[in-house]
């Protein structure tokens, strides 16, 4: 019991310590981030919030035990080919997973923001190619010199209940583990979720 075991983990640290309940958020990569999401389903009175990067939901959204409003924000390459940015049958894709929520928050409002965000510093990654090697992906011209523009769209559901609201931030051409160094990705998802 995974989530049972993280839920007593934020149950002690808040018996120990001077723990603010209202300032208490889950981040997870990956199978991380559907972490995130089971803790919010399943023990959502621990949570302000949730940041998922490059993870997804449950394949029904029935199977959500005990959705209650909370801010949450899902970070995802649209070119992810572990965690399919669109979905692949055995998870629903970004958009799905953050609709979800922003119907479960009771969300009136959707605005999306083309290149809002600069999150990845260097336009390049490891990977794997079509011959199943590993080394360097992206644009030729990403190796000679860094990219400083802003790749990531946002999306943004809001005028929903309780003062919440649920996020995407989608980073165009991205894989499932970007390189986000150098530029508080945590500080800006975390300032989002407050």
């Amino acid at each position: 019991d995974d989530a049972g075991y993280l839920a007593g983990l934020v149950r002690e640290a808040q018996s120990r310590f001077a723990v603010d309940p209202n300032r208490v958020y889950i981040i997870g990569h990956s199978n991380g981030g559907y972490m995130a999401y089971t803790m919010a389903c399943e023990y959502p009175e621990l949570f302000r919030g949730i940041i998922s990067i490059a993870g997804s939901t449950f394949v029904k959204a029935s199977e959500c035990k005990n959705p209650q409003p909370m801010n949450v924000l899902q970070i995802h390459g649209d070119a992810d080919t572990t965690v399919l940015f669109n979905g692949n049958g055995r998870s629903p894709g970004a958009i799905e997973t953050v609709s979800r929520w922003a119907e479960i928050n009771g969300c009136q409002t959707q605005t999306t923001t083309p290149d809002a965000l600069d999150l990845v510093r260097v336009k390049w990654e490891l990977g794997i190619d079509e011959m199943g090697r590993p080394g360097l992906q992206g644009d030729f011209a990403d190796f000679v010199t860094l990219d400083f523009k802003k790749e990531t769209d946002t999306t943004l559901w809001s005028d929903c209940t309780s003062d919440h609201k649920v996020g995407l931030w989608k980073v165009k051409g991205s894989n499932h583990v970007p390189s986000f160094f150098g530029q508080d990705l945590i500080g800006k998802a975390l300032e989002f979720v407050r």
